[in-house]
């Protein structure tokens, strides 16, 4: 079990959710939700214990919108140990999940990798990448050269994810 945690805020403190798609049974996105934004130091041992294989964090800027990238892993394929937070070509993965079919993966090779190339060499195609991938899965795919964050699960939601707009944040 993987954990992935991302937290955008903008520095004008104004995040439009608008056009974020929701399903009824999930956290909606709103700008009125009390309480105080929650920051990475409160998840950290949550990740933890969600993966003590790797972890790892980082914080991309794009324009004036920082993005706050948490992973943690535990390691069930491949033979080399693997990082939690996928780096390549100015594209960043936080991923949960398992690829069963839809992206080439080779026996040795870590699946997280795998899809991490796929979505990369196919960024203007992110959605028909996702839409083939098989398994449980939820992730986080960030960008940053184009300026554009996918994030979603697997359509039976075997893998849970919420996002929330608390005081002026997007977290999922």
């Amino acid at each position: 079990m993987c954990g992935i945690l991302c937290i955008v805020s903008c520095s004008d403190g104004r995040i439009d959710c608008s056009a974020v798609p929701t399903r009824s049974d999930e956290p909606q996105c709103c700008d009125d939700v009390p309480g105080e934004a929650p920051t990475a130091a409160a998840f950290q041992a949550s990740l933890l214990r969600r993966g003590p294989d790797a972890v790892d964090s980082t914080t991309v800027v794009c324009g004036d919108v920082a993005v706050e990238l948490h992973a943690s892993l535990l390691q069930l394929r491949g033979t080399d140990t693997c990082v939690a937070l996928k780096r390549l070509d100015g594209c960043f993965l936080c991923y949960n999940g398992e690829v069963f079919d839809g992206v080439a993966v080779r026996d040795e090779e870590n699946d997280g990798d795998a899809l991490c190339a796929s979505l990369v060499s196919s960024r203007t195609l992110v959605p028909g990448v996702l839409s083939r991938l098989r398994g449980p899965w939820s992730l986080v795919f960030l960008d940053s050269g184009n300026g554009v964050l996918w994030f979603g699960r697997d359509i039976f939601g075997r893998r849970r994810f919420a996002h929330n707009q608390p005081v002026r944040l997007l977290v999922f």
